[in-house]
């Protein structure tokens, strides 16, 4: 087994399931995806996102609308989490009595 190239081929993880292997990400130099832009849109939105490199370095990655939207929604989460919060009131908390401290601006 040949060692990997770089750190998205080390790891191969599908952005939609991060528990599931994957096949490796297609590869572009950033010469051929300039010509071929519009085939590169295309294989983003159908078979995944495609990885664009410069020097061999991964630069861009190209990615469809639905795939880009869904990594831009956390879907509530945030808003869950701040809902199932504990009711700060009920925690009983004091503050102290004592004046607060001089400081020097």
């Amino acid at each position: 087994m040949r060692e990997p190239d770089t750190p998205l081929e080390e790891s191969r993880y599908h952005l939609s399931r991060l528990d599931r292997k994957e096949t490796q990400l297609a590869r572009w130099q950033v010469q051929e995806a300039k010509q071929q832009f519009s085939r590169l849109v295309d294989l983003a939105s159908s078979e995944g996102p495609q990885v664009v490199t410069r020097n061999g370095k991964e630069v861009a990655v190209v990615l469809g609308v639905d795939e880009y939207r869904r990594l831009r929604s956390d879907r509530g989460a945030f808003k869950r989490f701040l809902e199932e919060a504990p009711d700060f009131d009920e925690l009983g908390i004091e503050r102290a009595s004592e004046p607060a401290r001089a400081v020097e601006l």
